[in-house]
């Protein structure tokens, strides 16, 4: 089972160290790893933290994945947040007090995260976004079974992400039938 884990100033794929960065601040830290990507995708800039590390978290995961190796129709996605995109909230509604900014609003809702990964990966099975402290692995297991055995999927792109205070917390893992009792 592949995963990433983003925490404090390290980023870590499959146990391995990918990055580690001399700032704690994930907005900063969002940009070195997307431009250590080499990534050409200028929607990034306008997304929100929470959006940029889900967003940053699944290209680690799946930048190297052919198109034949999973079929978009049959993947999952399913993350959870705790505090969901509260720092875009906070911002748009300073923006309230002059002139409120349709580029915040668009992400005052934790679930663009989601819609995010989708669109850039063309994820078209099924995809949940829901708030819990932290990634809770039985509830994950739980949902993965179901989604598995009863909803035709053959993979899941899942996991926690989750942005307080400009600190990032992000644990993505890509599981298929075969590893996801592994979680």
């Amino acid at each position: 089972m592949e995963h990433v884990i983003w925490k404090r100033r390290q980023l870590l794929v499959n146990g391995r160290e990918w990055m580690t960065f001399e700032t704690d601040s994930a907005s900063e830290q969002a940009v070195l790893v997307y431009k250590a990507l080499g990534l050409a995708y200028p929607k990034f800039y306008k997304m929100d933290i929470l959006s940029k590390v889900a967003y940053l978290c699944s290209e680690l995961l799946l930048k190297d994945k052919a198109p034949s190796a999973f079929d978009p129709a049959r993947t999952a996605a399913c993350i959870s947040t705790a505090d969901g995109c509260i720092e875009a909230d906070t911002r748009f509604l300073e923006s309230t007090e002059t002139i409120p900014s349709p580029a915040l609003f668009v992400y005052t809702l934790p679930n663009i995260m989601l819609g995010e990964i989708c669109i850039r990966h063309k994820l078209k099975g099924e995809q949940v976004c829901y708030s819990a402290p932290l990634m809770d692995r039985e509830d994950m297991r739980f949902y993965l079974q179901d989604i598995f055995t009863n909803r035709r999927q053959e993979h899941c792109l899942c996991g926690h992400v989750n942005v307080q205070d400009d600190l990032a917390d992000a644990e993505l893992y890509w599981v298929d039938k075969a590893t996801y009792t592994s979680l």
